[in-house]
């Protein structure tokens, strides 16, 4: 089982990156065919060097930072909003729960 998650876990990635590599292609024949080139086609995939070491890398015209996951984390947390599921999810437990307690506490 795990055999076949990682086999199609690989195909899923080369899928991917295909595709991305397609619309790359795509934008270049745009811009072939066109004749000129035009700021509204930017590159789907670009990786340049950064300061020292570092790479800055875009995907469709946004950055991809790869360091803080920590700060991630945290702005993930602040974005999160209300979620419907695990609040119902909260107040069914907490339903039960006081149920239960009640059944308890009346058979004894």
């Amino acid at each position: 089982m795990f055999r076949f998650f990682c086999k199609c876990l690989f195909v899923a990635c080369l899928l991917f990156i295909g595709v991305i590599l397609g619309m790359q292609e795509a934008n270049e024949g745009l811009k072939k065919m066109k004749g000129y080139d035009d700021p509204r086609f930017g590159d789907v995939f670009s990786v340049e060097e950064g300061h020292g070491e570092n790479y800055e890398a875009t995907v469709f015209g946004q950055s991809v930072v790869s360091h803080d996951p920590e700060g991630k984390g945290t702005g993930l947390k602040e974005t999160r909003g209300f979620d419907f599921f695990s609040e119902m999810g909260k107040k069914a437990s907490k339903a039960v729960s006081d149920f239960v307690s009640y059944l308890l506490s009346f058979l004894e």
